[in-house]
């Protein structure tokens, strides 16, 4: 699909001197991959009200990685939100009527805990391979990579040709979303090279966990939701300043 946008492109990433930019799109996709494979695992061990919470730490892992390996800094207002929204996505995630530990002991915790961090990562490598190449060609590497390690996976299952035949089964369903989903990775990628990954991981965390609070959803939900849309409309409304790469908050 995205073939015909980084055709030309595509012989960059071989050239000479280029060998980095190359690593780092190969090894995103690999975090990506495993991660993806953490995270239905730990859905399908798992309870989703006990998963979902801790999905939340993705966020902490980009913004980490991206101070540690590029040098993005937040301001201490930026760190507060944050937290503050990282509370929030907590309580809109939680389905329960009370807190307890027990919550985090049952099947699929650590699974689930080693996904937030593993997708963290990931998102990190999107927003760094989209600066250091351009957000088309960081999503066709990501996919040519995935696609032939999700096929060398299925292999090795036996599963193969039985995914073959669903693909050609559901097909009417599939290429829609396909389509839909390309378009919101390349947005994410673009938003990545543009502004703070810590900023951009934030805003995704918030549409990605926040359903809007409602009478059946308790006071968890309505509370997290709340939280979960201020702090990410306070930390990504200010001004933004020219910097020497995209926009520096």
């Amino acid at each position: 699909m995205l073939v015909p946008f980084v055709y030309d492109d595509l012989p960059a990433l071989f050239a000479e001197g280029e060998a980095r930019n190359l690593a780092v799109l190969v090894v995103g996709a690999l975090v990506l991959f495993v991660a993806t494979l953490l995270n239905f695992e730990a859905l399908r061990v798992g309870k989703l009200s006990v998963v979902e919470p801790i999905w939340s730490l993705e966020i902490v892992a980009a913004a980490t990685a991206a101070f540690f390996v590029l040098g993005e800094t937040l301001a201490f207002r930026e760190f507060t939100l944050i937290v503050y929204l990282m509370l929030g996505l907590f309580l809109v995630s939680f389905r329960g009527k009370i807190f307890s530990h027990r919550h985090f002991l049952e099947r699929g915790v650590w699974l689930a805990l080693l996904g937030a961090v593993s997708m963290g990562l990931a998102n990190f490598f999107v927003g760094w391979g989209a600066r250091l190449t351009d957000a088309l060609v960081m999503n066709f590497t990501f996919h040519v990579v995935i696609a032939a390690l999700s096929g060398a996976y299925l292999l090795l299952l036996g599963r193969f040709r039985r995914a073959f035949r669903d693909l050609l089964a559901y097909r009417a369903s599939l290429i829609p979303m396909i389509i839909t989903d390309n378009a919101a990775w390349v947005a994410y990628a673009f938003a990545m090279a543009l502004i703070p990954i810590g900023i951009a991981d934030r805003a995704l965390g918030e549409l990605h966990h926040h359903r809007g609070p409602s009478r059946a959803c308790g006071w968890t939900r309505t509370v997290g939701g709340s939280s979960a849309g201020r702090a990410c409309r306070v930390g990504c409304g200010g001004r933004p300043a020219r910097g020497s790469r995209g926009i520096a908050w």
